[in-house]
Formats: structure tokens, sequence, C-alpha cells
């Protein structure tokens, strides 16, 4: 009946108690449902169980990080999202939180890892929006080399006033 609690737990907003249950359930169950809702748990209970989130998914476990770190970006828990990312290796995600949390040149090292056009330009636009210029310009670099993004570079620059 395990669903049916997570469920009750997360109508109700009962994460740190619901924390509790997942892991006296996972003694004796190892279902992915139960590990990935306890990952998610761990992310909704603020940043007091970073710490927790962090060994847990350091440690063998059945849960899916990709889809817990969706539902937190989903949700707006940023730096929860961050970690999450981080663990499985998605830079393009990755990119995309940083720039929620204004970490602009983290942002730029993990589009550079990811190296995909869309992310730069995600991450180059956010950059030109924080007038966070050297790093949009660094950013830029790698959009200027693919023509048919380089028109949107220019107009997204302009529609904010700089020309130059």
């Amino acid at each position: 009946m395990y669903m049916m609690v997570i469920n009750i737990a997360q109508n109700q907003e009962c994460y740190e108690e619901l924390v509790t249950f997942l892991l006296m359930a996972r003694k004796t169950l190892k279902e992915q449902i139960i590990d990935s809702e306890l990952i998610y748990s761990y992310a909704k209970c603020g940043d007091k169980y970073l710490g927790e989130l962090e060994n847990f998914i350091s440690e063998p476990n059945q849960g899916d990080i990709q889809k817990v770190g969706d539902r937190c970006f989903e949700n707006k828990l940023y730096t929860q999202a961050k970690v999450l990312f981080q663990r499985i290796g998605n830079n393009q995600k990755l990119a995309q939180v940083q720039v929620m949390l204004k970490e602009y040149v983290q942002a730029y090292d993990s589009a550079k890892k990811a190296d995909i056009p869309k992310v730069w330009k995600a991450v180059c636009f956010s950059c030109v929006r924080a007038k966070e210029f050297s790093t949009a310009a660094k950013c830029g670099l790698n959009i200027v080399v693919l023509p048919d993004h380089l028109e949107e570079l220019i107009q997204h620059y302009e529609k904010f006033g700089y020309h130059e």
C-alpha cells in the first residue's frame, strides 16, 4: 500500500514524514518508484535535506534521477535539480538550471560540455538579459559559427538595445 501512502503524503505536503516512511519501506522493497519518490521527497524538504539527497544519490539506488530532476526543475527546486543533473552528467539540463540560479559562468561551462546550439543560445540569451556580457560573448562565439542561428543572436542583442 506504499503507493497510497505516497499519494496521500504528497497531497498533504508531508514530505519529511514521507522520507521516514520511504526509508522504512526501502528496507523490505527495492522498487524504482520508492527510490524515486524518496529522492523527490528529499528535494521537497529543502536545503536542510540537501546533504541526505547527495548521499542517497551517490549510493546505489533504483531511482530515476533524470525524471526526478525534471520534476524538481518544473517545481522550481533549482538547487536540488542541479545536484541531480550533476550526478547523472546531463549538462544540457544542468546549464538550464544554472541559468535559473544566476550561475552564468558555470552555465557556460555546462553548455561547453553539452555543445548543443540550443543550449548555447539559451545561456547566451540569459546572459544578455542579465547584462553578463563577457559570458554572453563566450557563448556567442559558439553560435556565430552556425549561420542558421546568427540572425537570431543579432536580433536578441538588438532587442535589448545592445547594438554594439
